[in-house]
């Protein structure tokens, strides 16, 4: 007792030392099921021998607990793996029996166990209805009877006070036998009764000649109570038998789980690497990054774009960059464009591009483009933040118009010292300015300028815009282009205005 209780076993079911036959007769009778562990005690036929003190046999729940919280999950996994298996993806050839037990976990077709609880749930109503039926026959068959005495009869009534009651029961018995039969037959065909069980109808019914027809409750709530147990005590041994199978399947269940999981993540990676025209990068020692035919993941029909830092024969072999160029040229979405290509080939993922050679870096900041010109407090804060980048690590380095921190000369001065400082400590970096001109005359460190340049205007006045940048080209923001196009689209006074200032540009 006390190491079933050690075992935690007390907190699921009910555990109870009996110590005489009585007591282990008395508790039978209080419960659908009752295990005995140990000897030295009577046999009846209420209770059970246990077979086993495994957790399978006492408490299967706690063992089917596992699976069915996790059911969902795991019918999912089954389902898949079976769908694998027929597709000659993967083979799970030895996992025939845990299927089998997992789908039997959500099947609830047990025909008897389902008749029983209907028969428990309908008994008390149609045996009801059937005493209703006979004794409304009843009624009327007496009230069509009539009962005629001989002189024997009248001195037997006439000697015994209560003598009219016999002789009546004795009259009517074959009508009330009858009504009886029928009454039973009505509720044994209701009840879909099937071999001994009729047998409790003799018992609920009663056989006594009388008016009402009476009825044992007591028969009728014993006969409740062994339909029940017999239900429970079917799903009890179902339950055993499931639990026994997956009593140490469990590491099982989760290694499944874990190879679909796994097949998942490949499978999306893959269809998505398909469906995008992704492709592995090459991973270089040196300091890198340089791609062909690359395209912006969070555009709907983005153009292709090459760039390259530091690149092999052929390529530009400078690590730090300045990209100029014409407004809504593509800068900006450049740089996104580098990030999603660095972040993916960092988490061993294909990248979004023709052909790439790319470096592993240990660090990449970039520091988006700021709203307006910073208070000195703020401005403080911004140069705290820029302080991150003075380290030795490999590191990659995006800026987004940093001139916007402070006046133009003092900008261009601390992005010539900022890109001076990466040079140095051989790091790869693209900061995009307007101010390319003053930031290389105040560089001492070899500082590259591309350019992404507006080649004009189209039909419908649209910027035609080359989106990869041209190396060691310092790009114009074109406002003619701009002006231009204003000049075209507007008439009057105005077209007059912008014709004035497009006159200074030529």
């Amino acid at each position: 007792f006390q190491r079933l209780k050690s075992r935690g076993l007390d907190k699921l079911i009910d555990l109870h030392l009996a110590e005489s036959p009585q007591e282990l007769l008395a508790l039978a009778r209080s419960y659908s099921v009752v295990s005995l562990v140990g000897e030295g005690m009577v046999d009846a036929e209420e209770v059970e021998r246990a077979e086993s003190l495994e957790d399978w046999y006492l408490v299967p729940e706690a063992v089917l607990g596992f699976y069915r919280e996790n059911m969902e999950t795991l019918a999912a996994a089954v389902e898949a793996a079976s769908k694998l298996q027929a597709a000659g993806v993967e083979d799970f050839r030895g996992w025939e029996d845990f299927f089998d037990r997992i789908s039997r976990l959500g099947d609830k077709s047990d025909i008897e166990a389902e008749r029983l609880s209907r028969l428990a749930a309908r008994l008390e109503g149609c045996v009801d209805q059937a005493a209703s039926t006979a004794n409304e026959e009843l009624k009327r068959r007496i009230e069509n009877s009539s009962l005629t005495l001989d002189g024997t009869d009248l001195l037997q009534v006439m000697s015994r006070g209560d003598g009219i009651r016999e002789l009546f029961e004795i009259r009517m018995k074959g009508i009330y036998q009858e009504i009886l039969k029928e009454a039973k037959e009505r509720a044994r065909e209701d009840l879909d009764l099937k071999g001994a069980e009729e047998v409790w109808l003799d018992e609920i019914f009663s056989s006594a000649v009388s008016y009402p027809l009476e009825l044992d409750r007591r028969a009728l709530r014993s006969f409740e109570q062994e339909l029940r147990s017999r239900q429970e005590e079917r799903g009890l041994k179902a339950k055993r038998e499931l639990a026994r199978g997956l009593a140490e399947e469990r590491n099982r269940a989760e290694t499944l789980v874990h190879i679909l999981m796994e097949f998942d993540y490949s499978y999306a990676l893959g269809s998505f690497t398909l469906k995008e025209g992704l492709i592995f990068p090459e991973i270089a020692s040196e300091t890198c990054l340089c791609f062909q035919g690359a395209r912006n993941l969070s555009l709907e029909q983005p153009e292709k774009v090459s760039y390259c830092l530091g690149g092999g024969p052929g390529e530009p072999p400078e690590m730090v960059a300045l990209l100029s160029g014409v407004n809504s040229g593509g800068k900006t979405t450049l740089l996104d464009l580098i990030s999603q290509i660095v972040i993916l080939a960092q988490m061993g993922l294909p990248v979004p591009a023709e052909s790439c050679r790319i470096s592993l870096f240990e660090q990449l900041y970039y520091f988006s483009k700021s709203r307006g010109t910073l208070s000195a407090g703020a401005f403080e804060t911004a140069m705290r933040k820029f302080a991150v980048v003075e380290n030795d690590k490999r590191k990659l380095v995006l800026a987004d118009e940093l001139e916007s921190i402070t006046e133009p000369g003092a900008s261009a001065r601390i992005i010539a010292c900022m890109l001076d400082e990466l040079n140095r400590r051989g790091s790869a970096a693209v900061f995009v300015s307007h101010l390319a001109e003053d930031v290389r005359r105040f560089s001492e460190t070899p500082v590259r300028v591309d350019g992404i340049e507006a080649e004009g205007l189209d039909e419908n006045n649209c910027l035609v815009v080359c989106r990869s940048p041209r190396y060691n080209y310092l790009a114009k923001s074109t406002p003619e282009l701009i002006l231009d196009r204003l000049v075209r689209t507007t008439r009057g006074q105005e077209k007059e205005f912008y014709s004035r200032l497009l006159g200074k540009f030529r």
